[in-house]
């Protein structure tokens, strides 16, 4: 009886949650909109799901494997990755059958294939991030010495005039 009652509630919670925003990741501010997708499409594709860009930056992916139809739909808000569970589920394989499809129960999909999803898509996206540039901040005082160091080897003849002229703008614009 213990066995029905857990089921039961398993399969009425698990309906009210399928089709609610569901939040997936962070997208690092560093990166674009595009360069996330990119990351999720790739992920995606890595762990055999079909992913489709949908229009206003959103992705479908789809996976169809033990009784599940697995429709995600990921929306791109801030700096998170947010999904919408689509997901149907039946026990039977009606082979597209238009009159048995009403049998299909929205269903979230399994958690494990969300979280290997999850882990792909941030390995992706570290990859991404470790591809853009970083803009180093300097403080004040050490751009002030940089900058007595360069004109003192300038005053020396060290360097020449463009090398001192180009050198300091570098420097500067780290400020």
């Amino acid at each position: 009886m213990k066995l029905l009652v857990s089921l039961f509630l398993f399969f009425n919670i698990s309906v009210l949650y399928a089709g609610d925003d569901i939040y997936f990741t962070e997208k690092s501010p560093l990166l674009t909109i595009e360069q996330a997708i990119s990351a999720l499409e790739d992920a995606a594709k890595r762990r055999k799901w079909t992913p489709t860009r949908l229009e206003n930056n959103t992705v479908e992916v789809k996976l169809d494997h033990q009784g599940y139809k697995t429709h995600l739909v990921f929306s791109f808000s801030g700096n998170g990755i947010y999904y919408t569970d689509l997901t149907t589920y039946d026990e039977t394989d009606y082979d597209d059958d238009e009159d048995a499809k009403a049998n299909w129960v929205k269903q979230p999909a399994p958690r494990r294939w969300v979280s290997k999803l999850k882990r792909e898509t941030e390995r992706h996206l570290q990859k991404y991030r470790s591809l853009v540039p970083t803009k180093q901040k300097t403080s004040h005082e050490e751009i002030e010495a940089k900058l007595r160091s360069l004109k003192k080897m300038f005053d020396d003849q060290l360097i020449t005039e463009s090398e001192y002229q180009q050198k300091k703008k570098e420097i500067m614009s780290r400020y």
